[in-house]
């Protein structure tokens, strides 16, 4: 797979997405599960060209039943399906972030959703004798860990924000 990230991020004729200021990004990979991040539809077609050689090479083929596709940006609104990719109405899940047009939606899978399980994990420590020092600890290594990456990659809604204060205060004091 790394072969592969390195033919796309290399290739003149991919173009990826550009974010913060001008930093260029392709695609993002995590073990065997790929996002790619095309500009322009031109570049879509030189990826499946890549993709077509990669398969002939390593035997490796792109599970189309997996793969959806979601226009971004002044695409967005485009309906057209190309390379035999499904449009996707619903979110799209790709490395643990939940993508979709609806920014309420996209705070409730990707923030909200979280709010019980990290509920969860304190619930199960709350009636021990714990100190302070013991429920911070808690609260650092056990629940917070959970918000660590999606707040890492997109902004926290100040609802959530407010909201996981109160769980950890209530937590922390009892």
């Amino acid at each position: 797979m790394e072969l592969l990230a390195q033919s796309i991020r290399r290739s003149k004729d991919i173009k990826g997405i550009h974010i913060q200021g001008n930093e260029e990004v392709k695609l993002t990979q995590y073990a065997d599960d790929t996002t790619a991040l095309p500009a322009d539809v031109q570049s879509v077609a030189k990826l499946f060209d890549l993709l077509s050689l990669f398969e002939k090479c390593s035997g490796l083929k792109i599970n189309q039943a997996k793969s959806k596709m979601l226009w971004l940006g002044s695409m967005r609104h485009r309906k057209d399906a190309i390379c035999n990719l499904q449009i996707s109405n619903d979110p799209v899940y790709a490395l643990g972030v939940h993508f979709t047009y609806d920014i309420e939606l996209s705070h409730k899978k990707n923030f909200f959703k979280k709010l019980g399980s990290l509920q969860k994990t304190l619930s199960v420590w709350s009636p021990r004798d714990l100190s302070i020092y013991g429920r911070i600890n808690i609260i650092k290594t056990l629940a917070l860990s959970k918000l660590v990456f999606i707040s890492s990659v997109m902004e926290i809604p100040r609802t959530f924000a407010a909201e996981v204060n109160k769980i950890v205060l209530d937590f922390i004091w009892k």
